[in-house]
């Protein structure tokens, strides 16, 4: 029988990382009324027709819309959250717009969506995250395991194609300049609002002009959050985005994240 990724996730040669929060990532007017609402409430799909959703990407900051010479509360904005998973409606490991769009290599998606996507349990994340990566940070830095030493410690065999396929696709084979870090961010959905009390935000990262309004930044630290920012330089939106990225990365380094 052809196994799919769930089949490998809970063999006896897969690997556990640790744990990373969800990251959900929008302009940052966006991200200021969810926070002034403490809620992430679905909206309607553009993949998923006649659905409403809420997504979010596991540890990086990895969705993305474009523009240049934007405003500030156009700016790319995040919040870093860590609540369970087990009630997500999808996990793909990759952005599912992205597979729909034709971003991704023909040879991944020919291969029905379905067969890449992973079971909503509580540790599903972890074992993908230690079998495809080895460690969290790997995963963050896109630094997947060998294909041809995941192939072998595994025995994939040339009939599950789905599985050279993911792992061909994480080491980056024929993957075009559109296609960046979304072809291996995991991406969780949600299909019921997410409430974000008191400790499930971790961090929220804005453009350093929202340090102005101190009575917005008090009411982020109420919630328990770090308050991360970044300036705004007269760049286009490509260098806000490695901005996010750093300071995630440092987020995570210093409270103890990423995997020694």
């Amino acid at each position: 029988m052809e196994r799919k990724i769930k089949e490998i996730l809970f063999g006896n040669r897969s690997s556990r990382a640790g744990a990373l929060p969800l990251v959900h990532t929008a302009p940052a007017y966006f991200i200021q009324k969810i926070l002034q609402s403490k809620e992430i409430e679905p909206r309607a799909c553009d993949v998923f027709l006649g659905e409403k959703l809420a997504y979010f990407f596991v540890g990086r900051p990895a969705y993305k819309s474009v523009g240049h010479d934007i405003s500030h509360w156009e700016m790319p904005s995040c919040v870093i959250a860590d609540f369970p998973t087990i009630a997500a409606k999808r996990i793909y490991p990759f952005d599912s717009g992205a597979f729909e769009k034709g971003l991704v290599p023909k040879y991944a998606t020919m291969i029905d969506r379905e067969d890449y996507a992973l079971e909503p349990k509580a540790d599903v994340v972890e074992r993908y995250i230690g079998t495809f990566f080895g460690s969290t940070r790997a995963y963050y830095m896109g630094e997947a395991v060998d294909k041809k030493s995941f192939l072998q410690q595994h025995g994939i065999l040339p009939t599950e194609a789905s599985l050279y396929a993911l792992v061909s696709l994480l080491n980056g084979e024929r993957v075009g300049k559109e296609l960046d870090e979304r072809r291996s961010s995991i991406e969780i959905q949600f299909d019921h609002s997410i409430q974000l009390d008191s400790g499930a935000i971790k961090a929220v990262i804005l453009p350093e002009i929202y340090l102005t309004d101190k009575n917005f930044i008090r009411e982020i630290e109420a919630l328990g959050a770090q308050v991360i920012t970044y300036p705004r330089f007269p760049l286009n939106t490509d260098h806000f985005y490695f901005a996010m990225y750093e300071r995630c990365s440092a987020f995570y380094e210093n409270n103890g994240y990423f995997d020694v």
